[in-house]
């Protein structure tokens, strides 16, 4: 696997790549679902046929397998260049890139790291800062839709499990102000993520003929 320099795909708001601090949009939406669908899960395999079921739902096109193979290759020469890959292996995709270069993934690691580190504070606030607005946002989809409520979900857990431990160090006289504030802010739908604004540049990605 290629070492990254700072390479980031957020999917916790808008789908795009920040690379060295430049905003990079991922147009059009079926270039941004090929990549945000084997980014769910880093390093694990998505199959053919789940990538076109996530990339255009019920209605897969004829030709989708040959689209679809153009879209990936596109991600590679255009989106990711020498910072990553997605691979083809037996019957499916593997996006291949260091998990950290995922947010969804970090949120996650954070999130199971808060749960037994002793000042949990932190971490909460670096959870907080990847959450940008609506996961996917711009991005249609029925798959998209069920991201959506799974990452809501997961953000809902990570708030409960936060306002029980902020509870029990309350009642030992170890809570603080700052501490509510982080949980109150993890309870918002998709608040928290205040990062500073950075260049954009154009978007990357096209549609192949036969995909529009």
């Amino acid at each position: 696997m290629t070492t990254l320099e700072i390479v980031l795909i957020p999917l916790l708001g808008p789908v795009e790549l920040e690379r060295a601090g430049k905003i990079i949009p991922i147009r059009p939406p079926q270039v941004a679902l090929a990549l945000a669908a084997p980014a769910w899960k880093v390093g694990h395999v998505v199959s053919g046929e789940t990538l076109e079921n996530r990339i255009w739902g019920e209605q897969v096109p004829n030709g989708a397998r040959k689209t679809l193979y153009t879209i990936i290759t596109q991600i590679h020469r255009e989106v990711l260049g020498d910072d990553g890959d997605v691979l083809g292996r037996l019957g499916g995709y593997l996006l291949d890139v260091d998990e950290s270069a995922v947010d969804v993934t970090r949120f996650r690691t954070l999130a199971e790291r808060a749960v037994t580190a002793p000042d949990p504070g932190p971490l909460l606030e670096e959870v907080l800062t990847l959450w940008r607005g609506e996961p996917l946002a711009g991005v249609p989809g029925e798959w998209v839709e069920r991201a959506r409520r799974a990452l809501g979900e997961e953000r809902k857990e990570v708030s409960l499990r936060w306002a029980r431990r902020d509870r029990d160090r309350s009642g030992r006289g170890r809570g603080s102000a700052g501490a509510a504030d982080r949980g109150a802010a993890l309870r918002r739908p998709y608040g928290g993520g205040a990062r500073p604004l950075r260049q954009h540049g154009p978007p990357l990605g096209s549609v192949p003929p036969d995909a529009k």
